[in-house]
C-alpha cells in the first residue's frame, strides 16, 4: 500500500517494483492553485487495464490491473 498523490503514485509506477494491482482513490480536491499534476516521466508507467469503479460520497475508488 503507497499513500500519496499524483507525484508519489509516479514514483512508485516507475521505481521498477512489481506491481500487478492498483486501487486509487480520490477525492475531488486541488492542492494549490493550479492542482497537482504527474508531470514528466508517464512513457515508463506500465500499461493499465481497468477493473472497476465506485463512487463513495463525492471520492472515487478505481482498481486497475497492470497490463505488460
Amino acid at each position: 500500500m503507497v499513500e500519496g498523490g499524483a507525484r508519489v503514485i509516479q514514483s512508485f509506477l516507475t521505481s521498477g517494483y512489481l506491481v500487478d494491482t492498483l486501487i486509487i482513490t480520490t477525492a475531488p480536491v486541488l492542492v494549490g492553485s493550479n492542482g497537482v499534476g504527474y508531470g514528466r516521466g508517464l512513457e515508463q508507467v506500465p500499461g493499465l487495464g481497468h477493473i472497476s469503479t465506485e463512487l463513495l460520497g463525492r471520492d472515487a475508488v478505481v482498481g486497475l490491473k497492470v497490463t505488460p
